[in-house]
């Protein structure tokens, strides 16, 4: 008998079938979290695990969709969520997983100087955007086995940390108000750089500097612990240092516990610190027990900050470590996700919610808030023992 899960996949699959020329899609651009990459990344792999002609079809028509974008028209957004940096980094990890055969390599060379050029422009803004999903992390990140990509981006970050306390962090833009002060969160904040940087040291070069860098940011988060016992979490959501109300981080991918211990164990993993990784344990393993959805935040089901997100987390966990409990949890809240699917107006039942529009929920077929990123954790929790690999592109 087929499960709920996969039920769920196919319809997710159908609608997206259905769908492709709706302006929703058609329109969406090229981005991975965003658009229509995102998108053929589910479908590449629910063509592999399912492997019907209907199936390879659907996938060789969203991949000529893709093809187009890329080729016909000027390409000006370069960043990793909604941009050229994201959308060129799932074709490189499709090709590698032989889910797709397409050759990049001049595109790549095409928009190589582009987008060095609007790294450095990201950069040199005040305070420098260094965000991870729209600034120039994101890019370096796409361009991880490049020197001059990794000397410019540790040179950047080296300069302009502050080190008043010993520590190394960097002040952002905190809202769309024009906020400005500390972040730790993966998305937007510290432990997305931490992320990057344990990637760009793969290339060999700079070792030593990417190393001190991470030290010093990976200090400067663990300073910014909290008690868990009096907040119901680890860490806020941004920085204690910044003097807002201390308050319960969410469960997530972008905010919260979840991306902080990643970074910790990615980091620890690089660099050969165990107590960092420990951390992190410690960390995955209280967030297990936190299991309400309304006193976790979760709204929604997309893989931003709802409940596949959640399973995403734990199921990269899993992946990690073989720790059982970790399996159980990303089961958990695989079928919150399906319970979450309440909108019968909505593609496959699902809405995204969003305090920038009124009403405030609405549909969404992406990878990021979206069917696309449900689907995919969806059909990656089939098999709990199959590694994720897909999740490297959201930088676990």
């Amino acid at each position: 008998m087929m499960s709920p899960r996969e039920a769920k996949v196919h319809e997710i699959a159908r609608i997206l079938a259905d769908r492709m020329e709706i302006p929703d899609i058609k329109n969406s651009g090229i981005g991975l979290y965003t658009g229509k990459f995102g998108i053929l990344l589910f479908l590449a792999h629910y063509a592999k695990r399912f492997p019907e002609e209907a199936n390879q079809q659907l996938l060789d028509r969203y991949l000529e969709e893709c093809c187009d974008d890329l080729c016909n028209d000027v390409i000006y957004a370069y960043t990793f969520c909604s941009g050229l940096a994201g959308a060129l980094s799932s074709i490189r990890l499709m090709n590698r997983l032989s889910l797709i055969d397409l050759d990049i390599s001049e595109v790549e060379a095409q928009y190589r100087a582009p987008m060095f050029r609007q790294m450095m422009q990201f950069f040199s803004h005040r305070p420098g955007n260094f965000d991870f999903m729209h600034g120039a992390m994101g890019i370096a990140l796409h361009f991880k086995n490049d020197p001059e990509f990794i000397e410019n981006a540790v040179k950047w970050l080296g300069e302009n940390a502050n080190r008043d306390d010993g520590f190394a962090k960097w002040k952002s833009v905190l809202n769309d108000k024009g906020k400005i002060g500390y972040n730790i969160a993966l998305s937007h904040g510290m432990s997305g750089i931490v992320l990057v940087l344990s990637r760009l040291c793969g290339a060999g070069v700079f070792r030593q500097e990417i190393r001190e860098l991470v030290a010093s940011t990976v200090g400067y988060i663990l300073s910014q612990e909290i008690d868990r016992s009096k907040y119901g979490c680890c860490f806020p959501s941004q920085s204690v240092e910044n003097g807002d109300e201390i308050y319960k981080s969410r469960l997530g991918w972008c905010y919260g516990d979840l991306g902080v211990a990643a970074a910790l164990w990615q980091a620890g993993k690089t660099f050969g610190r165990q107590d960092w990784k420990d951390k992190a344990m410690d960390v995955m393993l209280f967030t297990t027990q936190r299991r309400d959805l309304k006193a976790n935040s979760i709204a929604d089901a997309g893989l931003c900050h709802g409940g596949a997100g959640v399973a995403m987390m734990f199921k990269y966990m899993y992946d990690e470590t073989g720790d059982r409990r970790f399996a159980e949890t990303s089961n958990y809240w695989a079928d919150a996700t399906l319970t979450l699917a309440t909108h019968e107006d909505g593609p496959a039942g699902y809405k995204r919610y969003t305090l920038e529009t009124t009403p405030p929920w609405k549909d969404s077929y992406t990878m990021l808030e979206g069917i696309a990123g449900i689907g995919l954790i969806l059909l990656s929790t089939l098999d709990m023992e199959q590694k994720s690999e897909w999740t490297d592109l959201f930088l676990l």
